[in-house]
């Protein structure tokens, strides 16, 4: 007889006693005939988002690009720092304070007087574009600021840090940082420190948190683990005292 079994079989096997005969499958085959194959993408093998592509016998994921993993399984993590140091905090950087915005060990401030904003890709973990805002000196920098934040849209985590002086020309982009999800007071004084973890889109995050001293006081250190919308990230807005 010709052999029945399809290719997904390794050999027809006769069965001599039962006059019939058994088609023994490949790995990654089911069936009378190992017509059939196995779906291994049914048990949704890949998590956090993944697609699955079924093959012969085995499956591939593809990830998201803030996962990785034979199944998506492990979420990358950011490790962010931020510091803001007024000119006349404790420890601070000479002359007159520094600002501080590490992502992954990387600083991406301007190290500007006033506002540094740094931004990064809410999915890939990114820095995507950075500012510094001299809202002491330049009367012209609180409009700019307040565009710059008010154009940022959609799945961005926005980290702001204060150095030197900031408060004389801000006033204008108050507004701006609140919508980043920032609570009052917002405003630092002469010389004061103000740091922000903030997101642009319009569903806030739980993570989202801040730290604003008088002069001469300095930021309060802050150390959470927190979960964004897609990526987890662990958030220090670290104290001027604190070691950069």
């Amino acid at each position: 007889m010709s052999n029945p079994c399809q290719q997904g079989a390794l050999f027809c096997r006769p069965l001599y006693s039962q006059d019939d005969y058994e088609c023994v499958c490949k790995p990654g085959f089911t069936g009378r005939y190992c017509e059939a194959d196995i779906n291994e993408c049914s048990s949704n093998p890949c998590s956090n988002g993944g697609t699955c592509t079924d093959q012969i016998n085995g499956y591939v994921c593809t990830c998201p690009v803030w996962t990785k993993g034979v199944g998506c399984e492990t979420v990358r993590v950011l490790d962010i720092h931020v510091r803001s140091e007024g000119c006349e905090d404790s420890g601070r950087a000479d002359p007159c304070g520094q600002a501080y915005i590490r992502v992954d060990g990387t600083d991406h401030s301007p190290h500007s007087r006033g506002y540094n904003v740094v931004v990064v890709d809410g999915e890939t973990g990114a820095v995507i574009s950075a500012g510094g805002f001299d809202t002491h000196d330049d009367s012209s920098a609180g409009n700019r600021l307040r565009d710059y934040l008010n154009g940022l849209q959609g799945h961005k985590i926005v980290l702001v840090a204060v150095q030197d002086e900031a408060s004389k020309h801000m006033s204008p982009a108050i507004d701006a940082i609140r919508r980043l999800g920032a609570t009052d007071p917002v405003q630092p004084d002469e010389r004061g420190s103000f740091s922000l973890a903030g997101y642009a889109g319009v569903n806030k995050p739980q993570w989202i948190t801040q730290r604003r001293a008088n002069r001469g006081q300095g930021p309060n250190l802050k150390s959470e683990s927190i979960s964004a919308p897609v990526t987890r990230a662990t958030y220090h807005l670290i104290d001027a005292n604190e070691t950069s």
